[in-house]
């Protein structure tokens, strides 16, 4: 959580660093937000290995959440604080161990500085190349799919991020994470032009890390790229993990999407991993490497919902086998 002697220390630090002129003769504005995120999916799961096949159906609350957001904005200077807490849809009551709270101010000249439990640049460089995110399309019925690490999801919990004006096409993103001096830290450069987007994001996680996912691991790199023409969209993303005593982890996800009128769209991803230790969709375990594809239709029922029906195929090295198929939906209500 925010403190109030946080946001304070940091309102005025962070002001101190803009002119006087920012906000002299400027039109300010109050604006507020309210936000409803439900995701629901039923899918049938069957999980082989050499000796036993094992077949299951079972419902998933697809990272369901209630939130809002207060900006004031005055001129090129905004400021926003977001919050959000998940919402359990097995006992219909509020899980308030999952509450994401951050606040944002940004300025069009001198960039902007993030602060709380948030999304780390890492995570977004992947999060927003996976068209099947917060499906149960991987091992995880929330979240990234298959062939990106499970640092592409979660919230860093005491995160300060930086991230440069525009410079020329270029955008700078630096950072920190943790409560003391063996923390985490954040660095990345990302490249955005009108249809394309390159980058590269790195971790260097201390002995106190607070990224979600990381024991044992002391640094993350990932590569990655995003391509828009007419109604595609194309993605990739490379991640490598150097854990403890030299071992590495390798993930690759390259995947398509393409956007039909009047219906919605369509996506398909191929995933791989190398050298990995995670957990599968019944909770069993797996180490090694691994592939597998994914393909997905989703339609646009209303304005705010989506309905969709995916499948997806993932093989692994010690013989294990793990194939779905969901049918899911997502309503999104803004106020």
């Amino acid at each position: 959580m925010i403190t109030i002697h946080r946001l304070r220390l940091l309102v005025t630090s962070s002001f101190v660093f803009l002119p006087l002129t920012t906000f002299a003769n400027q039109e300010c504005d109050f604006n507020y937000n309210l936000n409803l995120h439900v995701g629901y999916s039923k899918g049938d799961f069957t999980l082989k290995d050499e000796e036993s096949s094992t077949s299951f159906n079972t419902t998933h609350n697809n990272a369901t959440r209630i939130g809002g957001g207060l900006t004031y904005q005055c001129g090129e200077t905004t400021v926003k604080y977001n919050y959000f807490t998940a919402l359990n849809h097995d006992d219909n009551r509020i899980d308030r161990f999952k509450i994401i709270n951050a606040l944002t101010i940004s300025n069009d000249q001198y960039g902007s500085v993030s602060i709380g439990k948030l999304t780390t640049p890492y995570k977004a460089a992947g999060k927003n190349g996976d068209p099947f995110w917060d499906t149960a399309s991987g091992t995880t019925p929330a979240g990234n799919n298959f062939g990106f690490s499970d640092m592409t999801r979660g919230f860093t919990e005491n995160s300060f991020i930086y991230t440069s004006p525009k410079m020329g096409n270029f955008y700078l993103k630096v950072g920190y994470s943790g409560t003391n001096s063996e923390g985490d830290i954040h660095e990345g450069i990302e490249y955005k032009a009108s249809n394309s987007v390159f980058g590269f994001q790195y971790i260097d996680m201390g002995k106190n890390s607070s990224m979600p996912f990381s024991s044992g691991r002391n640094e993350a790199f990932r590569l990655y790229s995003r391509h828009s023409f007419r109604n595609w969209s194309l993605s990739g993303s490379v991640e490598n993990m150097r854990k403890e005593g030299g071992i590495k982890e390798d993930y690759l996800n390259i995947s398509v999407q393409r956007n039909i009128e009047k219906f919605g769209r369509i996506a398909a991803s191929y995933g791989r991993i190398e050298d990995v230790q995670l957990r599968l969709i019944d909770g069993s375990s797996h180490t090694g490497d691994g592939h597998g594809i994914t393909a997905g239709a989703f339609y646009t029922w209303t304005k705010n919902s989506e309905i969709y029906l995916l499948g997806s195929d993932l093989s692994f090295s010690d013989k294990k086998e793990q194939k779905s198929i969901v049918l899911g939906f997502t309503f999104n209500f803004s106020l």
